[in-house]
């Protein structure tokens, strides 16, 4: 499963995004290759729920430093 999320209220692109994420250490998927999308979506994977508590701290932290 799967969440597909706009990060461009971050003022950001999803490349900017999911490097942000990746010095982290969580791997987001940059969907600018999907041409209907634009370059601000990424794709979140459901995990358990500790994986998932970890993936919202980066989350919080990635947006804030956009």
């Amino acid at each position: 499963n799967y969440f597909l999320v706009d990060v461009a209220g971050t003022g950001s692109t999803s490349a900017a995004f999911a490097a942000r994420m990746l010095e982290q250490r969580i791997v987001v998927r940059d969907c600018s290759s999907f041409r209907m999308l634009g370059d601000t979506f990424v794709r979140l994977a459901v995990r358990t729920r500790e994986e998932n508590e970890r993936l919202i701290r980066a989350l919080k932290a990635a947006a804030g430093s956009a």
